[in-house]
């Protein structure tokens, strides 16, 4: 759905480089393979971790870094993120409350879905992330309104506002691809 819009890295690449890459941008981020094995890897995960509480936050504040000729560069980490890996390992209690895991279900032995799925995507319009993106920015007020609406129900019935604001524009992002309307309260708490 990103199509050229996103940004897709792989494997071993680092938070230092996620971030050069997107510089100012809020591209969204769809991570394969997020994993990291051995002291290396791990630190380089733990970075990328630390990168995406920096997302969490709407605020106008930088990661600034100094540069070896003895200058710096500036970063505004504001993009959504998309990891996908084998093991998650997210231990602090902020990541925890910063950070939506979701698991795949079991598969069958003979999954025919998949294939369906494959059929899907290729049957998609090629002009989709732009048509996405329009209709979206068209809907963004909207969309901002009932992740407010639906972060205070969560907060209530959990008694966390963080993982209300988390799940809440979450909830806000898929209820916004059915309809351009404003949820109401009653409707959040459904």
């Amino acid at each position: 759905c990103f199509g050229k819009l996103g940004y897709y890295p792989v494997g071993n690449s680092s938070a230092a480089g996620i971030m050069g890459t997107l510089r100012r941008d809020a591209r969204p981020v769809v991570f394969d393979e997020a994993e990291g094995k051995g002291q290396r890897g791990i630190e380089r995960r733990e970075m990328i971790i630390e990168m995406l509480r920096y997302s969490s936050s709407e605020s106008d504040g930088e990661v600034v870094k100094g540069t070896a000729g003895h200058g710096t560069v500036a970063f505004r980490v504001q993009s959504q993120y998309f990891l996908s890996s084998i093991g998650v390992s997210i231990t602090d209690a902020a990541d925890q409350t910063r950070i939506v895991v979701g698991q795949l279900g079991r598969r069958s032995p003979i999954d025919a879905s998949f294939g369906l799925l494959k059929e899907m995507v290729r049957s998609l319009p090629k002009d989709l992330p732009e048509r996405l993106l329009r209709r979206q920015l068209k809907n963004l007020r909207v969309i901002r309104e009932n992740a407010e609406t639906l972060a205070q129900v969560i907060a209530l019935q959990i008694g966390s506002r963080r993982i209300g604001d988390q799940i809440g524009t979450l909830m806000a992002g898929d209820f916004s691809l059915a309809t351009d309307a404003r949820m109401t309260y009653p409707q959040a708490e459904d």
